[in-house]
């Protein structure tokens, strides 16, 4: 009966809004935390730790480590680097999972479970609490969606996003964009492990396989990591341009062109 209770008093959470009291605002929280903490400890701690340290008992075979909550550190987000992610930041990752990675995709646990899980794993860390971590998404160009249905103005696009990519993206992610480049070797994340730069050419990246999804990450950068954000380095148009020539290196991996590539191989000259 309890566990009833508790799920229809978690059904009832898009009622509570920000003109209640603090006391019931305080009563919501508290509930969504507890219910929070019961999901992690089923569905979490193995990897994560029951500290949210990333130092759960099967992280030790795992690469890359799972996300060490107490740094308040998110790779994924929509926010500008070094801030938090939004709680729908965190949605996405826990209802799509990281591809190439152990985390995988909770789409099937109830929506409002997977909500309480995000205000739990904020218990973890102080900066929560700061205001000062707390930025809005970043805004950008909207998608051209019509240039990216056309091949001619797909292919158009690419090929400013190739020079684009060679002015700065090839160090690390290399000519062919296997995350080869020369800047590739010795780089760590800020919790001390080997990081690669991303194979550009695999189907997905870890945060989503749509061309969104590497614009986000492009305009974002990845926390914690050596990839940064372009937002003030190339314009909101460009980045779109360096979209469509990531999509363009996925489809010239996936062996989409065959032998008759309609935008030519970075050269060593170009290096």
């Amino acid at each position: 009966m309890k566990s009833k209770w508790l799920g229809l008093s978690l059904l009832l959470i898009p009622t509570i809004s920000l003109g209640q009291s603090s006391f019931v605002q305080s009563v919501f929280n508290q509930g969504m935390i507890k219910h929070g903490k019961e999901i992690y400890l089923q569905r979490c701690v193995g990897c994560h730790g029951v500290n949210g340290d990333g130092k759960g008992e099967a992280a030790m075979f795992l690469d890359p480590k799972p996300r060490d909550f107490t740094t308040g550190t998110y790779k994924f987000r929509s926010t500008p680097l070094d801030s938090l992610p939004t709680d729908e930041d965190l949605m996405r990752t826990l209802s799509k999972g990281l591809t190439g990675t152990s985390m995988p995709s909770f789409h099937l646990i109830p929506e409002v479970s997977r909500l309480a899980v995000i205000q739990y794993i904020k218990t973890f860390s102080d900066a929560w609490q700061d205001e000062d971590n707390y930025n809005g998404p970043l805004g950008g160009a909207p998608l051209p969606a019509e240039a990216f249905r056309s091949h001619d103005s797909f292919i158009a696009m690419a090929k400013k996003g190739r020079a684009l990519y060679v002015e700065n993206c090839l160090t690390c992610h290399g000519q062919e964009g296997l995350g080869d480049g020369e800047g590739a070797e010795g780089l760590e994340d800020d919790w001390g492990f080997a990081i690669k730069p991303a194979n550009l050419t695999l189907k997905s990246i870890k945060s989503g396989h749509s061309v969104e999804d590497i614009y986000r990450v492009i305009m974002t950068g990845i926390g914690g990591t050596p990839m940064p954000s372009f937002k003030d380095v190339i314009s909101d148009k460009e980045m779109w341009d360096v979209s469509a020539f990531v999509l363009y290196l996925r489809g010239k991996g996936a062996g989409m062109y065959g032998d008759e590539l309609p935008i030519s191989k970075i050269t060593e000259d170009e290096i």
